[in-house]
């Protein structure tokens, strides 16, 4: 009797833990299924080959939402489930999950062929066809492309989870420089079981589609390494980037709270351009004075390290929007502090190793260099190995250059003061002199 308690006793937790294990702590899971366009081989990018599929969880936050990608190549909306793997993601499907699928590409093959036998009846009506299937070695019923697309909608909302149905994603196959669209058969078809049963619908043929016929044949023949239907990893990221431009047009889904941080919209640049301008130009009526001490709360110099920063994002905005005020202002803000190497001379930095010297040039042509407080010197000089060592009046900074050839760029990044520029010109094995080789508006 005790050993019989102890059994049941073991087999209860036993089933316990594989529940805990499908729940994953009660996160909802997005499943995937459909064919190779969807998932290729094991969906690792072997013969660089993939589908959206599977890089569609790098667009989710994962940590809130289990993304499970069940597709398979070669496979139909009839074998997918004839062969068992559909019952594979009934086995943990449950309430507040979400299915996507997309089927079409191998629907149009035989119905009984000795290679395949995995073609559904064009369309979505009743309609049926008794065969021999020679792959399974056993009589079937086939149905409608959109008869199994039914099933798979009636299966996900028996279990009050969420239906998501794409159309197929276009092939690279062109008519009249046109990328050639389903809208007359497979997404056709995908989009009216779609609105017949209330499952949600993307229709992924036309969104890609549109992008196709912008960028044109040579550009989109470039996504597909081996054959019209299956893309390489950029091809594979276009297509994924639309399925999730479409959840987010789903938004009674529920899904889209589930997208991260990457999947979302950036600003556009006019935008952003219009907000840093209005920012500043407050920043500079507030305080138009860029030497004179900082008060608020309390009173602070203005050469703190905060400023400092400021600047640096406004040498960053004059690259991109070069107006005279951000240049003055930040040049002012130099003068006024002296911004000069420390224990130096205005004028020179400390010796460099080896026969190189170099002088500062003017110090009023900070235009001449990359945004954002970029230290930069060309060189001559045919092949050498250096290190540069500046120290100036916020903190040191070490630039270590490799082996430099004719008119090599060094870069050193100066947050403290406004951009300096150095143009070390240096014969081949002898000792000279940086010459002040740019000019006031030059702009290099």
């Amino acid at each position: 009797m005790r050993r019989r308690f102890f059994q049941w006793v073991l087999l209860t937790a036993t089933c316990l833990s594989f529940t805990t294990v499908a729940s994953e702590d009660g996160k909802p899971v997005f499943y995937i299924i459909g064919d190779s366009t969807v998932k290729n081989g094991k969906g690792k990018g072997d013969g660089d080959l993939w589908g959206w599929g599977s890089l569609l969880d790098s667009y989710f936050d994962t940590t809130r939402i289990s993304v499970r990608n069940y597709a398979l190549g070669g496979r139909s909306s009839r074998t997918f489930i004839t062969e068992g793997h559909w019952d594979a993601v009934l086995s943990t499907l449950k309430s507040g999950d979400y299915v996507i699928m997309q089927f079409g590409h191998n629907d149009a093959g035989p119905l009984d062929d000795t290679a395949r036998a995995r073609g559904t009846i064009k369309g979505t009506g009743d309609e049926t066809k008794d065969i021999y299937n020679p792959i399974m070695k056993k009589n079937e019923t086939v149905h409608t492309y959109g008869w199994y697309l039914r099933m798979y909608v009636a299966d996900i909302k028996a279990r009050g989870a969420t239906a998501i149905i794409c159309s197929p994603v276009p092939r690279d196959r062109w008519v009249d420089g046109k990328c050639v669209r389903a809208s007359g058969d497979y997404g056709k078809w995908a989009r009216e079981v779609a609105e017949a049963t209330g499952a949600y619908f993307i229709d992924l043929n036309n969104l890609i589609a549109d992008e196709y016929d912008k960028w044109g044949p040579a550009m989109v023949n470039g996504f597909f390494p081996g054959d019209h239907t299956h893309t390489n990893a950029a091809g594979a990221r276009v297509n994924a980037e639309a399925v999730v431009k479409g959840i987010k047009e789903l938004e009674r889904s529920g899904l889209t709270k589930y997208l991260s941080v990457r999947s979302q919209d950036m600003p556009k640049q006019k935008e952003v351009l219009q907000s840093m301008r209005l920012a500043n130009t407050y920043f500079m009526n507030k305080w138009p004075d860029p030497g004179k001490e900082i008060v608020t709360n309390i009173s602070r110099p203005s050469h703190i390290w905060t400023r400092a920063v400021y600047y640096e994002g406004l040498m960053a905005l004059y690259s991109i929007d070069p107006q005279k005020k951000y240049y003055d202002y930040a040049v002012d803000w130099g003068e006024k502090h002296q911004w000069t190497p420390r224990n130096a001379s205005r004028r020179t930095i400390p010796r460099l190793p080896g026969p190189l010297h170099a002088n500062l040039l003017d110090r009023r042509v900070p235009h001449d260099l990359d945004a954002g407080g970029i230290l930069q010197l060309r060189s001559d000089y045919r092949t050498y190995e250096t290190r540069i060592r500046a120290s100036f009046a916020c903190d040191e900074h070490e630039l270590v250059s490799p082996a430099a050839s004719p008119e090599q760029i060094f870069r050193m990044h100066l947050p403290c003061v406004p951009p300096l520029v150095l143009r070390i010109n240096v014969p081949e094995g002898g000792e000279g002199d940086v010459n002040p080789a740019a000019r006031h508006g030059d702009q290099g």
